[in-house]
């Protein structure tokens, strides 16, 4: 990333609401692009910035070069808003956690509804 859109994730996260704005313009701009590939840290800022939807959306319909930060931030209080969104369920099965889970079990955050199917706090 360059300097500059650090500079401005930065200032959207700690700063004030029209600090915050101005990131996920860019944001929002950098991704009607419709880029094949976006960095993992995007998902991240999304969720710290109060975007859960958009976070999730990033998550579910672009590569990422590396989505470890906000995989992990899920399953954290921070992740809780992306967890009750309607959507997470088609994530769970984009990234073959349904499958996981009948086999494995559930994990400590989620309840299977019936197979394939689980709710998470």
């Amino acid at each position: 990333m360059a300097p500059e859109t650090t500079q401005v994730f930065a200032e959207g996260l700690y700063g004030d609401a029209a600090a915050r704005a101005r990131a996920i313009a860019m944001i929002d701009a950098f991704l009607a692009t419709k880029p094949k590939q976006v960095p993992g840290l995007l998902g991240l800022v999304l969720l710290q910035m109060g975007e859960p939807a958009k976070a999730l959306d990033v998550l579910r319909t672009t590569d990422s070069t590396d989505a470890t930060d906000i995989e992990i931030a899920i399953w954290t209080d921070t992740g809780r808003s992306i967890r009750a969104l309607p959507g997470f369920q088609d994530y769970i099965r984009l990234r073959g956690y349904d499958q996981l889970w009948d086999v494995s079990g559930a994990p400590d955050l989620c309840v299977r509804k019936k197979p394939g199917e689980y709710v998470c706090n």
